[in-house]
């Protein structure tokens, strides 16, 4: 009996669970230069003044960013459903 990885092992248990169907959380997540460029953006927010031009420009662009992974998440669970087994339940 070979030894199962603890990856191997959680996806093996999400593929029982979720009958069989391949769990892509990950995709979904935001990538390590998304996650970078995130705490820059929110360092930026933190020491730009009130009420000014450069303030709302960097709300606008972590709007953005926030708005691309609520996308991504959408889309992840669309595609997910769409293809579920239509025989299991």
């Amino acid at each position: 009996m070979s030894m199962m990885t603890l990856p191997e092992l959680h996806l093996a248990d999400h593929q029982l669970r979720l009958g069989g169907l391949v769990h892509r959380r990950a995709a979904a997540c935001p990538g390590p230069a998304e996650q970078a460029r995130l705490r820059l953006l929110q360092r930026q927010l933190a020491r730009a003044r009130k009420d000014s031009h450069r303030r709302r420009r960097v709300k606008t662009a972590i709007a953005k960013l926030k708005a691309r992974e609520t996308d991504r998440r959408k889309d992840w669970a669309e595609k997910t459903s769409t293809s579920w087994p239509a025989g299991s339940t």
